[in-house]
């Protein structure tokens, strides 16, 4: 499978750099700016408001302080009580790509995927096994990339999914588990050329695994166990 005569496993690489990085980074640049420009409290109060409300604020038909601090503060409070819920929400909804992408259905773990059911949980996850081995070891959650930096040497890696900011970690992991994802996903691609076991599809992972968990993950089966209740609760 290819897109525009590139093969799909290298447009999921490099997607990073060329959409996040080249396209992404200098709006926020722009935005920060932007907030500076025009006095709000914070820089990035910009990011919380609509397109029309920030064009009035830069044109000056709104001044920076009529109303919007609280419309920023709700709208901040909003979205943090979201985050906090992540881990509550279903992993997608709907078929993308109308069901017959196969691309995108990977990258997300729907069913027919190799995706397990987020029921009848009983100690163990079923995935979809993505790279290769079984390996044992202690449970590191890590909900977004500047959590990597309390991976120790020898955890398994919990997490949603990964990007290339994450890669550090699996120099120290001995396996990955992620809520998402497939054979193309970042995580499946850096656990298979570091030889690494690999469980992507593991619907509810970062919910039902805490750190300190005893797990015991199988690359090939895409069975990821937990076999104690882990050192730091009971």
């Amino acid at each position: 499978m290819v897109v525009r005569g590139l093969p799909a496993p290298w447009w999921n690489e490099q997607h990073n750099a060329v959409i996040d990085l080249r396209a992404h980074l200098p709006v926020r640049r722009l935005g920060m700016h932007l907030g500076t420009l025009v006095g709000l409290d914070r820089p990035d109060d910009a990011f919380y408001l609509l397109h029309e409300e920030l064009v009035a604020v830069v044109a000056g038909e709104v001044g920076p302080a009529a109303g919007l601090r609280e419309l920023v503060a709700a709208r901040r409070s909003y979205v943090a009580d979201w985050r906090r819920r992540r881990s509550e929400l279903p992993p997608s909804w709907g078929q993308g790509g109308g069901g017959d992408d196969v691309v995108l259905r990977q990258v997300l773990g729907l069913p027919g995927t190799g995706a397990g059911a987020a029921d009848a949980f009983e100690g163990t996850l079923q995935g979809r096994g993505v790279s290769p081995g079984r390996a044992r070891g202690r449970a590191r959650v890590c909900r977004h990339a500047d959590d990597i930096d309390r991976v120790r040497h020898g955890e398994i890696l919990v997490c949603e999914a990964t990007a290339p900011s994450w890669t550090p970690a699996f120099a120290r992991v001995a396996a990955a588990v992620c809520e998402g994802g497939g054979m193309l996903t970042h995580a499946a691609i850096i656990s298979r050329e570091y030889g690494l076991p690999c469980v992507c599809a593991a619907v509810g992972a970062t919910r039902r695994v805490r750190d300190g968990d005893l797990l015991e993950v199988d690359g090939d089966s895409g069975l990821v166990r937990i076999l104690d209740g882990g050192l730091l609760h009971g």
